[in-house]
């Protein structure tokens, strides 16, 4: 074997002069906070918390930190969105793991997600943290900061 050095793609792109998007170089990093609390009822799997508002354009996720309660034996949670329109009208349906999937809250904890993944919408959309095998339980909690960049 050998020692190599090799470009990223971004590298290869603005060595062909190809210009890259904000949300790729040089964009500008915002967050969105968020806590919610479940109510009075525990969800059953499948039960979403709807976090927060990000805007319409083009963006890039970058990472969500959260915070979370003990939410009990084998419970992940996904990281997702709850649907948007297109540039073009169009409707992508909600997905629930856009982002992430099977993050475990059997137990109190909290966690970085790294997510690098690009979105476009019209009109923004509506991130979400959806309950997989088991209850949202009465009370639980989630809080925390989704790392974005806007063009």
């Amino acid at each position: 074997m050998a020692v190599t050095t090799e470009n990223s793609d971004e590298v290869d792109l603005t060595a062909a002069n190809t210009l890259l998007p904000v949300s790729t170089h040089g964009g500008t990093v915002k967050c969105s906070t968020f806590s919610f609390t479940q109510g009075a009822a525990a969800g059953d799997a499948g039960s979403k918390a709807i976090l927060s508002r990000l805007p319409g354009g083009k963006l890039r996720v970058l990472a969500l930190d959260v915070a979370f309660s003990a939410m009990g034996t084998s419970r992940t949670l996904d990281f997702g969105h709850n649907g948007k329109l297109e540039l073009d009208d169009t409707v992508t349906a909600a997905d629930p793991d856009h982002f992430s999937n099977g993050l475990d809250v059997s137990s109190a904890g909290s966690a970085r997600l790294l997510i690098n993944k690009e979105v476009v919408s019209k009109r923004g959309f509506y991130p979400t943290l959806q309950v997989n095998d088991g209850t949202l339980p009465i009370a639980a909690t989630l809080s925390g900061i989704i790392w974005y960049v806007v063009d």
